[in-house]
């Protein structure tokens, strides 16, 4: 995220960001969240197929899309649909 913000000019802010309660909100949820669906994937992994795993967990794309539509109000457009279209049809190639 630094080097993001450094390349889009957007540094100072995200250095302020860092010291307040919000910024560390966002560092705790982004260290759980990854740790969380790290582990779920490595269960998901020791228990099942590593041939039917690794495409359902690569489907996240879909459930982004999903999500955002319908929490935060996007109106999605064609190419996002489009592209969600190829991955679950990627995905779908995989599992058979």
């Amino acid at each position: 995220m630094v080097v993001w913000a450094a390349l889009g000019g957007k540094l100072p802010e995200v250095v302020s960001l860092m010291g307040t309660k919000a910024g560390a909100l966002i560092a705790a949820e982004g260290v759980l969240a990854s740790l969380l669906g790290h582990l779920a994937y490595y269960y998901a992994l020791k228990y099942g197929e590593a041939s039917k795993v690794v495409p359902a967990a690569s489907s996240f794309p879909l459930f982004a899309l999903i999500l955002a539509v319908i929490l935060l109000g996007e109106r999605p457009s064609w190419d996002k649909v489009l592209g969600v279209a190829l991955i679950v049809g990627g995905v779908l190639l995989l599992r058979r």
